[in-house]
C-alpha cells in the first residue's frame, strides 16, 4: 500500500511536469492585454498559419514554452535557445542560441532574433513587434540541431496582440539604374520612416548583392542612407537586400527590402575591312576591328571569319582581336566573282561582352589574258621589219666606202 501511494504521487509529480513543460498553462498576461489570436505550433515541423494582419497596423507577437528537440534523453529547445542538460522542469541548467545564428521558431519561413534568453518557471516567453503587410504569417518549429522531427514532443504557445504605438521604423530601397551593364557604378539609397511618416536617422543600413556584403550606410537627417558600388557579376538578375544592422536575424520584412537588379552585357560592335578589288590567286589580308559600346578596343577575343559562295556559307579561318581590337587572317581567293564576307565574335569567351558581326563584299578579278597568236606574230614582223632597216643602213655604208 505504501508503494501504491508512492508510484501515484510519483505519476501525478510527473503529470504536473509535463503540463508545466507542455505548456497547458502559458505564463500569466494582463486581463486588459487582451490578444487578437493565440494557437499552438508543434514541435513536429508543421506550419501554423495566423489570420489577416492590417497593413501597417503594428502588431506585437509572443511565443511562450519550449518543446523537446530530443525527446528520450529530455533535451529542450524554445523558440530561440537550446540546452544540453537533460531537462524536466523549466529552469534549465545551461543554454545556447540555436546554431549558425538561426532560430527555432520561424516566421514565413525566416530565421527571427527572439531576444535574449528568459528562463524560469514563468520564463521562455518572447515577444517581437510586427508590422502588417495586408496578409497572414506562418509559424513552424524548426530543428535545427538534427533535423529529425521524429523524437520531437510538445508545442509552443503563440499570441499576437495589436500593438498601440508602432515600433519598426518602414524602410524604401530604390536601385537608380536596374539595369546596369558589367563593371557600371551604380547608386542604392534606402529612406527609413515610422508608421507616422518622422524620419529614422543614424541608423546602420547593410547592403547585399547576390548574398554578398557590399557596403554600409547610415541614415542621414532625411533619413536617406545610400551607397555607390561597382557591378562585378557576370549578366544575370541578383538579388539586392538592404537590412538595418544591430539584429542577428534581420530577416521581417520591416527589417530589410529587396529589389532585384539585372545585369547586362555590354554591347559591342565589330567592323570588317576589305580591298574592294582583289585579282584570283593573290594573297589577301582581311582584317575585323572589335570595340565596345564606349568605343574601346576589345582585346583577346576570338573572331571568326566566313566567305559565302553560292548561297553557301564556309568558315575560312579565326583569329584573337590584339591590344586595339583588331583580329586578321591572310586569304588567297581562287575564282573570280563578287563575294561577301563576314566576320563574327559570339561574345563566348567573355561572357561580360555581347555578340556582334559584321559583313563586307568583295570583288576578285580575273588575272589579265595571255598574249596571242597575232600578237605574237605582230611582234615578230616588227622585229623583222627593224633587222630589215639597220641591215640596209649597213649596206649602204659599205657601198659608199
Amino acid at each position: 500500500m505504501q508503494y501504491r501511494e508512492k508510484e501515484t504521487f510519483s505519476f501525478f509529480m510527473l503529470m504536473l511536469c509535463l503540463m508545466s513543460v507542455c505548456n497547458i498553462g502559458v505564463a500569466p498576461v494582463a486581463a486588459s492585454d487582451s490578444h487578437l489570436w493565440e494557437g499552438t505550433v508543434s514541435s513536429s515541423g508543421e506550419e501554423v498559419v495566423s489570420p489577416i494582419l492590417e497593413y501597417l497596423k503594428p502588431y506585437r507577437i509572443v511565443a511562450t514554452g519550449f518543446f523537446w528537440y530530443n525527446n528520450p534523453s529530455n533535451l529542450a529547445a524554445d523558440a530561440e535557445y537550446y540546452s544540453t542538460y537533460p531537462t524536466v522542469y523549466s529552469e534549465w541548467r545551461d543554454h545556447f542560441p540555436a546554431p549558425g545564428g538561426r532560430s527555432f521558431l520561424q516566421i514565413n519561413g525566416e530565421d527571427i532574433d527572439w531576444g535574449p534568453f528568459n528562463n524560469g518557471k514563468d520564463g521562455h516567453t518572447y515577444s517581437i513587434y510586427y508590422t502588417g503587410e495586408g496578409g497572414p504569417i506562418t509559424f513552424r518549429i524548426v530543428d535545427q540541431i538534427d533535423d529529425d522531427y521524429s523524437d520531437n514532443y510538445c508545442h509552443l504557445t503563440l499570441r499576437i496582440y495589436e500593438d498601440v504605438k508602432p515600433r519598426i521604423p518602414l524602410m524604401t530601397l530604390i536601385v537608380w539604374d536596374a539595369l546596369p551593364k558589367v563593371g557600371q557604378n551604380i547608386a542604392l539609397t534606402t529612406k527609413l520612416t515610422s508608421v507616422d511618416d518622422k524620419l529614422v536617422v543614424n541608423q546602420t543600413i547593410q547592403f547585399y548583392l547576390n548574398s554578398t556584403s557590399i557596403g554600409s550606410g547610415t541614415t542621414d537627417k532625411y533619413g536617406l542612407a545610400t551607397l555607390t558600388f561597382k557591378v562585378e557579376l557576370n549578366p544575370g538578375t541578383y538579388p539586392i537586400v538592404a537590412y538595418r544592422a544591430g539584429f542577428s536575424s534581420p530577416l521581417l520584412s520591416q527589417r530589410r527590402k529587396t529589389a532585384m537588379l539585372t545585369v547586362m552585357a555590354i554591347s559591342t560592335s565589330l567592323a570588317l575591312h576589305v580591298p574592294p578589288t582583289v585579282p584570283v590567286g593573290k594573297s589577301t589580308v582581311v582584317n575585323a576591328i572589335l570595340t565596345d559600346e564606349f568605343g574601346s578596343p576589345v582585346k583577346d577575343e576570338l573572331i571568326d571569319f566566313y566567305i559565302n559562295v553560292g548561297g553557301v556559307s564556309s568558315k575560312v579561318g579565326s583569329a584573337y582581336t590584339n591590344s586595339q581590337g583588331i583580329a586578321f587572317i591572310n586569304y588567297v581567293f581562287d575564282k573570280a566573282g563578287v563575294f561577301q564576307l563576314k566576320a563574327t565574335y559570339s561574345g563566348a569567351s567573355k561572357v561580360k561582352y555581347s555578340g556582334s558581326d559584321a559583313t563586307a563584299t568583295i570583288t576578285v578579278n580575273p588575272l589579265e589574258e595571255a598574249i596571242t597568236t597575232r600578237d605574237i606574230v605582230l611582234i615578230a614582223l616588227a622585229v623583222i621589219g627593224i633587222a630589215a632597216v639597220l641591215l640596209a643602213k649597213r649596206r649602204s655604208r659599205k657601198s659608199r666606202a
